[in-house]
């Protein structure tokens, strides 16, 4: 099996799994998990577990509602 390169850049756009609206000081984080939008290809995602890439956008939106929108 050959390792899989695993990013931790990414942005709003390019979320699969969250969708992150903002409006004015109220900001909405909606998870909709993609069965097929695991780190590998060959893997399903669950409805009761995900992988990686979940938690990387997750971890993008928080830190971006932290420092982009402190209010």
């Amino acid at each position: 099996m050959n390792p899989t390169k695993i990013s931790f850049q990414t942005h709003p756009d390019r979320y699969r799994h969250w969708q992150l609206s903002i409006d004015g000081p109220i900001a909405h984080l909606a998870m909709n998990v993609q069965e097929e939008g695991g780190l590998r290809p060959d893997y399903r995602l669950k409805l009761n577990s995900y992988d990686i890439l979940v938690d990387i956008e997750l971890a993008d939106a928080v830190t971006r509602l932290r420092f982009e929108h402190p209010e």
